[in-house]
């Protein structure tokens, strides 16, 4: 599946415009001109290039993903920590949770470029719907994202509980025996009426 293209706009038009703001992020990127970064999200089965120009970053949906300098195979949720910096790209790596192949150098440049952007999509927001909405809005969806985590957390811990406490689906072999004894010696007692 591609990412669709006006999704794409977006981030695009969005980190370019921080980047346009941040003269360290803009330093580290003009040495970085030219390379190409790969992600592929595989809980999505969607891929996109970025592409590092003089003046921003350039992203494409899906085409190119195995010519790039660096290749990211994540979830979308690891890509986020990756993103995000919870938590750091090498204990990503060791844990599997991400896999990077290529110039790994330009990639931890690459993620700690990201790592500083801090989107206001709220003052984003503000100027089409107005402060006191847009601040309402974001509580909202804060307050959603918490609910999403939680429910996330323990509904992963109830499954668990569930399938190994409740829902005895798999006997052992020593179960089935006893059960197939008794099932013979109740056959053998109605027999015998």
């Amino acid at each position: 599946m591609n990412i669709p293209a006006p999704l794409l706009a977006t981030l695009e038009m969005a980190l370019n415009r921080y980047i346009a703001g941040d003269a360290s992020a803009q330093a580290a990127l003009e040495r970085s001109v030219g390379n190409t970064v790969g992600v592929t999200l595989t809980d999505m089965g969607a891929s996109m290039v970025m592409v590092v120009m003089p003046r921003g970053v350039q992203m494409l949906s899906g085409a190119g993903v195995s010519d790039t300098t660096v290749s990211i195979t994540a979830s979308l949720p690891a890509l986020l920590r990756l993103v995000s910096g919870r938590e750091s790209q090498q204990a990503l790596v060791l844990s599997g949770a991400v896999k990077l192949e290529g110039d790994t150098a330009f990639a931890e440049q690459f993620t700690d470029v990201l790592k500083r952007v801090d989107f206001d999509w709220e003052g984003l927001l503000a100027q089409r719907v107005g402060d006191v909405s847009a601040y309402r809005i974001g509580q909202g969806v804060r307050e959603l994202w918490s609910v999403a985590q939680r429910a996330f957390l323990h509904g992963r811990r109830d499954v668990v509980e569930y399938v190994s406490d409740d829902l005895p689906a798999v006997v052992t072999a020593d179960e089935f025996e006893t059960f197939a004894r008794e099932v013979d010696a109740f056959n053998l007692a109605v027999q015998r009426l």
